[in-house]
């Protein structure tokens, strides 16, 4: 039988060493992770005024307060139903102002409306607007170790195989001599421009 010789049996021990370190690292490579922030904006405000009636339309049966007055005469006791002018004028006359929120949305903003009623009428509407801007930022993780192979030929009489890793900037690197069966290890740093 055969005897293999040494220089194969280092060479399939490192290409299964780094299969092996390859297949284990394939979810270290670089990896994006997005994320999205709603980031309130500065309010916008201002005020419609000046507002005409689309439609005006006087009700069949309006209700309309009313006073009753009493009147005694002899022992008979009579109820008159009147319409309330002064309440009417009084209605007419007050100042109505309201504070409505339309919508309050974490990703679109706040709308905040405060009509003013007065004299049967929109007086103006005061409106802020507060927006939130939607930012999508994507960061890109690095990948934490960088595997590398290498084969190289020294002065035509031999042949090195080898390979290593990055860890950031800084590389450890294993080579080894097919004719003479010589191993090194080497340290590698890569310089970014």
């Amino acid at each position: 039988m055969k005897k293999l010789p040494i220089a194969f049996i280092y060479t399939v021990f490192v290409s299964v060493f780094w299969i092996i370190l390859l297949f284990s690292l394939k979810n270290c490579r670089n990896q994006e992770e997005e994320k999205t922030e709603y980031k309130q904006q500065p309010p916008v405000s201002g005020i419609v005024t000046n507002l005409q009636a689309k439609t005006e339309e006087t009700p069949e049966n309006p209700i309309l307060p009313i006073r009753i007055d009493t009147l005694r005469k002899d022992s008979i006791i009579y109820l008159f139903h009147k319409v309330d002018t002064d309440a009417i004028i009084a209605d007419y006359i007050k100042k109505r102002s309201y504070d409505i929120i339309l919508f309050d949305d974490n990703k679109i903003g706040r709308l905040e409306i405060t009509p003013t009623i007065q004299y049967n009428k929109i007086d103006s509407i005061p409106f802020v607007f507060t927006p939130i801007h939607k930012t999508t930022i994507i960061r890109e993780r690095n990948q934490l170790l960088v595997p590398f192979v290498s084969i190289g030929f020294t002065n035509g009489y031999g042949a090195n195989l080898g390979g290593g890793f990055f860890f950031k900037n800084v590389g450890v690197e294993y080579l080894y001599q097919i004719p003479t069966n010589e191993h090194s290890f080497g340290l590698k740093y890569k310089f970014e421009f």
